[in-house]
């Protein structure tokens, strides 16, 4: 039985050896996409891009090798190289047409909305019989392999996971590094999701610093492009898509205040839970209905610093100081002293650099070494001192991200006044049932804590009457869920529903306490066009440089949202969630359990385009 299953293992790397050629070809299309290749590495890096997909099919494969074991199932070894190159020449028109690439929405649409595709019947015949002309390939190179039994694969295949290996540490070197010479390539292969590793960097740079010196970055860069598009002609991301024009900018300008915490949900913004904020928000724009662009950090602090769909992540995080986001590098260039406060890791992810650019190690205070008490009692200590010390004569830009409601929720002990809390924090994790009460506690407890600090953060600003004068955004990454809908999901990430998608979000403008609650859908993809509205003057349409509207000036119309998680995105249509990961489902945004079985597809198409309306053609 196992030589009869080591002779089906050998069929099997023999096809692949022998078809991927095919598959090289087809990847080599979606290279001929981008502006080529810039140096050697980068020659080395593409060349062992088609290696992560050959491993990744090998491994597929092999997991219905037993299917080899009989005459007439062994073709079926086939299929999952087959339907992949299928995709592939399918993918290469759609990204070539719509700058995405196919996914499970698609291919809803494809069946249940073919006009709103925009295929004709023709072309969807076309595809039929190039689909049939590639099975027939890949049964052609199948029996090929049944044929060529003494063809040796040690060092073809050795050679091919050598150069796979290659190509990710070499990802993973240039993701640390901002080499956008390699990251580049990322978006235009589809569901390509190559290795990073920022330990693993950091451990380099310790013992080997003459190989991995840390990276210096030239902190007095200036955002000397930003009144024209900051995109050159052959990249795919057009951000902004046209030049920025500003009205007069001698005004005397506000400082601007963002605070954020972890996981902050929107019905936890009570008298109880957070005093000090509740007291604060009777003098702002409270937005009642307000969207994140995550239910993760990454995807919704992205939002809020870009004003942009989550969509376009993976494309800023290409050349992430090239793409920096347009609000820091209009307020930099508009005189802003910019400074980041925060005991959340955002070199992960390359966040720091989109969001900050070559910000300077003194005006960037991280702090990780403590416990997460410590760490934002250690953040916001520094805040108050610089607010002190701050120059009257230069407006700032403080970003405040704190931690501490996060799970596990932390917090002191004189904190603790929601009772009972659990003894173990973990206990959800053994049962997805468990009474949600000791843990919703833990939770409002950190954020109480959380709260007493913004309280700190203010009595500063007033007693150095720089209050009146500073705007200030109160609001969190996304929220969390503590199975609210009985189906077993905890914390955050996990699915699209308001528990951990709706965040609160509080705008104080300058000079002013007028309290007015907004009912109109708000999102996080809408603080940058108020910033550069309100504040910096631009007198672009909105659709040059965001996704978003002016807070001010929200659109009566219905609104759809995108948002995404680290895996899957979902398109938030009124009150529907349309997820599109491994598979196209939709549900109520309130109740995970009510199932929708009607699609608006005319809202979507519109989303669509919108999450490609920043990709050059």
């Amino acid at each position: 039985m196992m030589h009869r299953l080591f002779k089906v293992l050998g069929k099997i790397f023999r096809f692949f050896v022998f078809s991927f050629a095919l598959t090289f070809v087809l990847l080599g299309v979606f290279y001929l996409q981008t502006d080529g290749i810039d140096t050697f590495r980068s020659l080395v890096y593409v060349v062992a891009i088609p290696t992560y997909y050959y491993v990744i099919l090998v491994l597929i494969t092999l997991l219905f090798s037993p299917l080899g074991l009989s005459r007439y199932s062994t073709y079926l070894l086939v299929v999952p190289k087959a339907l992949f190159d299928i995709f592939l020449l399918s993918d290469i028109f759609v990204f070539r047409i719509y700058r995405f690439h196919i996914d499970m929405m698609f291919v809803n649409m494809l069946v249940h909305d073919f006009q709103g595709i925009g295929l004709s019947t023709i072309m969807l015949l076309v595809a039929v019989f190039a689909g049939l002309v590639l099975i027939a390939f890949n049964v052609w190179m199948y029996k090929l392999a049944l044929a060529k039994k003494k063809f040796s694969l040690i060092w073809i295949n050795s050679a091919i996971l050598t150069l796979f290996l290659l190509g990710q540490f070499i990802h993973i070197w240039a993701y640390d590094y901002n080499k956008k010479d390699i990251t580049k390539y990322t978006p235009y292969f589809p569901y390509y999701f190559p290795t990073i590793s920022h330990s693993l960097v950091q451990d380099l740079q310790k013992r080997f610093p003459q190989y991995f010196p840390k990276p210096v970055y030239n902190a007095d860069k200036k955002a000397k492009d930003l009144l024209r598009s900051t995109a050159s002609k052959d990249a795919i991301f057009k951000y902004p898509s046209a030049p920025l024009q500003f009205t007069d900018t001698s005004k005397q300008k506000p400082n601007i205040l963002v605070f954020l915490t972890e996981s902050w949900r929107s019905d936890m913004m009570t008298p109880k839970v957070t005093p000090h904020i509740y007291n604060f928000s009777r003098n702002t724009y409270n937005y009642l209905h307000h969207t994140s662009t995550g239910n993760v950090t990454v995807s919704g602090l992205f939002g809020l610093m870009y004003g942009l769909h989550p969509s376009y992540l993976s494309y800023a995080q290409a050349d992430p100081f090239e793409n920096q986001s347009i609000l820091t590098k209009a307020l930099q260039d508009q005189g802003y002293d910019i400074a980041v406060y925060t005991p959340s890791n955002l070199d992960r992810f390359a966040l720091k650099a989109m969001f900050f650019g070559a910000i300077k190690d003194s005006k960037y205070h991280y702090q990780k070494s403590l416990s997460a008490v410590e760490n934002d009692r250690y953040v916001v200590d520094l805040l108050k001192k610089d607010i002190q010390t701050d120059s009257l004569q230069k407006p700032w830009f403080k970003f405040v991200f704190l931690n501490a409601s996060h799970h596990n929720y932390n917090y002191p002990k004189e904190h603790e006044l929601f009772l009972p809390v659990p003894s173990n924090s973990e206990g959800f994790i053994f049962d997805k049932d468990i009474d949600a009460t000791p843990f919703v506690n833990d939770y409002k407890n950190s954020l109480h804590y959380v709260d007493s600090l913004f309280e700190e953060i203010l009595d500063v600003l007033k007693d150095q009457e720089t209050f009146d004068n500073t705007l200030i955004v109160v609001s969190s990454d996304h929220g969390e869920e503590f199975n609210d809908n009985k189906e077993g999901y905890w914390g955050h990430g996990s699915n699209f529903t308001q528990y951990q998608t709706s965040v609160p979000f509080l705008l104080k403008l300058p000079d002013s306490t007028v309290y007015k609650e907004i009912t109109t859908p708000s999102g996080h993809i809408d603080f940058v066009p108020t910033i550069l509205y309100w504040v910096l003057g631009v007198q672009n349409k909105v659709t040059d440089f965001s996704s978003g509207n002016d807070l001010l000036h929200l659109p009566n119309e219905d609104r759809g949202f995108i948002i995404s998680s680290y895996v899957d995105k979902a398109y938030v249509v009124g009150a529907n969630v349309y997820t599109n990961g491994i598979s196209f489902t939709s549900y109520q945004r309130n109740d995970i359990k009510r199932k929708n079985t009607v699609f608006d597809y005319k809202a979507l198409n519109l989303l669509r385009e919108a999450e490609t309306r920043f990709l050059g053609k």
